[in-house]
C-alpha cells in the first residue's frame, strides 16, 4: 500500500512538472512570438510619395534636356532632375509641409532654353504605418496650373499619390522645340 502511495505521489509531482513546463514553454514561444512580430514590421525606406508625370501628344519621348526645380522655403533652388533626356516618363517627390508644390521646368534644346512653372495644389493626407515607422504623408491632387511657354497642356489622371509608383498622375503635352 505504501508503495501504492508513493507511486501516485511521484506522479502526482510528475504532472506538476509537465504542467509547469508547459506552462513556461507557452509563455516563451508567446513572447518568442510577439517580439519577432514587432520587429519585422515592413515600414517604406523614406516617408516620400512621387508624383508620376507621362510624356504624350506631339513630344511623347525627350528628345531635349528637362531639369526640374523647386525654390525652398530659404530661397534656394534645389534641383529634382537634372537634364534629362531620351525619356517618356519621370517621377517628382511631392512636399508633405505645403499646400501647393511650385516646379520649375526648364527645357533646353541647343542655344534655346524655355522656362514654365508648374503649381500642383494638393491636400496632404497623414498616413499611418505603423508607431515604428517614420510619418508619411499621401496625397490628392485638386489641381494643376501651369505656364505655356513649353508646355502646352497637362491633364490630371489619378488624383491620389500613395506608395503605389505603377500610377501616371499626370500627362504632360510639351511644345515641340523649333531650332
Amino acid at each position: 500500500m505504501k508503495k501504492q502511495d508513493s507511486h501516485r505521489k511521484s506522479n502526482v509531482q510528475g504532472h506538476k512538472g509537465m504542467k509547469w513546463r508547459m506552462t513556461a514553454l507557452a509563455i516563451v514561444v508567446f513572447h518568442s512570438l510577439l517580439f519577432f512580430s514587432c520587429s519585422t514590421i515592413d515600414c517604406p525606406f523614406n516617408a516620400f510619395v512621387y508624383s508620376k508625370y507621362k510624356l504624350a501628344g506631339d513630344v511623347e519621348k525627350l528628345s531635349d534636356y528637362l531639369t526640374v526645380s523647386i525654390n525652398k522655403i530659404d530661397g534656394t533652388d534645389n534641383d529634382l532632375l537634372n537634364s534629362i533626356t531620351e525619356v517618356d516618363s519621370f517621377m517628382l517627390p511631392m512636399s508633405y509641409s505645403q499646400p501647393e508644390d511650385v516646379l520649375y521646368f526648364n527645357r533646353t534644346s541647343g542655344e534655346m532654353s524655355v522656362k514654365d512653372t508648374v503649381v500642383v495644389k494638393k491636400q496632404n493626407i497623414p498616413h499611418f504605418e505603423s508607431i515604428d515607422c517614420n510619418p508619411a504623408y499621401f496625397h490628392r491632387i485638386e489641381n494643376v496650373r501651369y505656364t505655356h511657354h513649353g508646355i502646352d497642356s497637362i491633364v490630371i489622371l489619378n488624383k491620389n499619390v500613395t506608395y503605389d509608383d505603377s500610377k501616371t498622375h499626370f500627362q504632360i503635352y510639351f511644345k515641340i522645340l523649333s531650332q
